[in-house]
């Protein structure tokens, strides 16, 4: 955020900037690798597969390119991005995150494919055109302060890690983990969970469920409809102040 508002004081020619490729927690390759922000640019499903093709990396690609990362403010400058991620885990920003924990060969995997990427991104003679939509709200809803919860403006906490596979689409906000001592955790809710409505209101993915947490108050009761293993159940969880 701080180098897309600063460009100028920084001395960077904003206009000359590509694209922005940002690995965060690529550290636990298990299966498969989440991209997201190939909707983006108009290319880059060519040049990640052309990049791809002697590695043979599990590749799945996830939402336009709004996320709670750096990428995103290059995104809401319309820019086209990419962001590489292994997936949240339970050790998430605890001390148990140590280093016998990483994967380093599948690490190494997802450096040679960005580094060919990004070879090929250099080389070529057109720039990529950015193809995404700019939501002039995402950037706020998704840059509070603690990234290791959904919300945004507002003063209100849950307490969950969200998938950040159901980022955007239709398949319900996924839990991908819940914090100690949460609202989310003395409402029972579960990693795995994926949240399909918030009272009356359709939650069709993560950034749904940002907008209705940014609106509410700390102390309010909300009733949420859970999708668990196949059954349908809700909750009710009283939420959290931040």
């Amino acid at each position: 955020m701080h180098l897309v508002e600063q460009t100028e004081g920084l001395a960077i020619d904003f206009d000359a900037i590509v694209a922005m490729v940002n690995l965060d927690m690529v550290g636990r390759l298990a299966g498969e690798l989440l991209v997201f922000g190939e909707g983006s640019g108009d290319r880059w499903a060519e040049l990640l597969a052309d990049a791809n093709a002697p590695l043979g990396l599990n590749v799945r690609h996830a939402g336009l390119g709004v996320g709670m990362s750096d990428h995103t403010a290059f995104y809401l400058q319309r820019i086209p991005v990419l962001h590489f991620f292994t997936g949240i885990h339970d050790d998430y920003h605890r001390p148990s995150d140590t280093a016998d924990r990483v994967n380093a060969p599948g690490g190494a995997l997802i450096v040679q494919l960005v580094d060919r990427l990004v070879h090929r991104l250099a080389r070529q003679s057109d720039r990529l055109t950015f193809t995404g939509e700019v939501d002039p709200h995402a950037g706020a809803a998704l840059h509070g302060p603690g990234r290791d919860d959904v919300q945004g403006l507002g003063q209100a906490r849950l307490g969950i890690m969200p998938d950040y596979a159901t980022m955007e689409g239709d398949r319900g906000a996924g839990v991908a983990g819940v914090m100690p001592g949460s609202p989310a955790e003395a409402a029972g809710l579960e990693p795995g969970d994926r949240i399909r409505r918030w009272n009356e209101h359709r939650v069709p993915d993560v950034r749904a469920l940002t907008r209705r947490l940014r609106d509410a108050e700390p102390g309010e009761t909300v009733r949420l409809r859970v999708d668990r293993d196949g059954e349908r159940l809700t909750v009710e969880v009283t939420l959290g102040r931040r």
